[in-house]
């Protein structure tokens, strides 16, 4: 039985559903032999350029599992540092990604936005990783530790109602944004640092400090 301990500090009004009935699994897959193919980054899910031919490439993209505008990509085999996003375009990922979407009949009671912050905080808060199964488990040194279909669908979902969903949203995005900004500052600071710190170097080994 596992701790579902984040389930306990949730607002009472709340509503806990299993994944399986908010989600459905996507199958679908690709047959373009030159599709877009997508990354999984901690950003979220961007367009790879695999004409620069770095990094590891496939040799072929056919029958990779095709991705959807709305479709959300979850990483099941890194369940500490791995990530899920929501796409805003079509292409194709690795195959043993999980990609799904929200049901239709629970179409009126989900904010997709939502629900990929309440998948992030599953890596980020270790809520996943208790859930996953494999040969050994990885802080003991070996073994694969993976997130199954099966465990997920029974994964529990906390659903607020959806007002509340867009407002927190709306929340956490203005934070996200203005940290974004305070980041964006310092990166500046940080360039005009390093050219103030070359030019006091300069300046002592060629004028002799004058």
């Amino acid at each position: 039985m596992f701790n579902n301990w984040w389930l306990e500090d949730a607002p009472k009004h709340w509503k806990v559903v299993k994944f399986k009935h908010v989600f459905e699994f996507q199958n679908n897959v690709s047959f373009n032999p030159e599709p877009v193919v997508l990354s999984l980054t901690l950003k979220g899910l961007v367009v790879r350029d695999i004409s620069s031919n770095e990094g590891q490439l496939a040799e072929s993209y056919e029958n990779y599992a095709l991705v959807k505008p709305g479709d959300f990509v979850l990483n099941p085999m890194d369940l500490v540092s791995g990530s899920v996003a929501i796409s805003q375009h079509e292409g194709v990922v690795s195959n043993a990604y999980f990609v799904f979407r929200v049901r239709e009949s629970r179409a009126n009671e989900i904010e997709p936005r939502f629900m990929e912050l309440y998948f992030f905080i599953g890596y980020k808060r270790n809520i996943l990783f208790p859930f996953g199964k494999g040969l050994g488990r990885p802080e003991q040194g070996g073994g694969r530790w993976t997130l199954n279909r099966e465990t997920l669908s029974d994964f529990p979902i906390l659903i607020p109602p959806i007002d509340e969903q867009r407002r927190l949203v709306g929340l956490v995005d203005r934070k996200l944004a203005l940290i974004d900004e305070q980041l964006g500052v310092l990166s500046q600071l940080e360039i005009q640092l390093k050219e103030q710190r070359n030019v006091e170097i300069a300046s002592a080994v060629l004028n002799g400090g004058n």
